[in-house]
């Protein structure tokens, strides 16, 4: 769970990029997902950031089904208790590539069912190569 907080300098139209570590992909497990999730909203919070931008790590590189990770992601953004009932995140959205572009968007259709009112999400999909969720 090393942190590292850089700036592009222009090479990426990103004024931020945050690297959070999570080691070997073969050692992935939901609940290293879940804690990183928690980990990129609680530091994004103490920069002030409310729009960002993530990807499920190790989609493809590890034994992991893919929309079990983005739940595990997801969940541990919203559940982390920075964001409380009726905080805004103003804009996430989730990267994903075409390989598992329909799986991701899977997990995140799961994670709105499960949540029931307690976050409002909505799921709009951009299937352009590369697409996000």
């Amino acid at each position: 769970m090393e942190k590292v907080l850089i700036s592009p300098d222009g090479r990426i139209p990103s004024p931020k990029i945050l690297l959070v570590g999570l080691g070997e992909s073969a050692q992935l497990t939901y609940d290293k997902l879940y804690t990183a999730g928690c980990t990129i909203l609680e530091t994004l919070s103490e920069i002030e950031c409310t729009d960002f931008a993530y990807d499920i790590p190790g989609s493809g590189r590890c034994e992991l089904e893919v929309p079990k990770m983005a739940v595990a992601m997801v969940s541990g953004i919203f559940e982390s208790g920075v964001v409380k009932r009726g905080d805004a995140v103003s804009d996430m959205v989730v990267l994903s590539n075409s390989t598992f572009f329909d799986e991701v968007v899977l997990g995140m259709h799961e994670f709105k069912v499960s949540a029931r009112g307690r976050v409002t999400v909505d799921i709009v999909a951009d299937a352009e190569p590369g697409g996000t969720v």
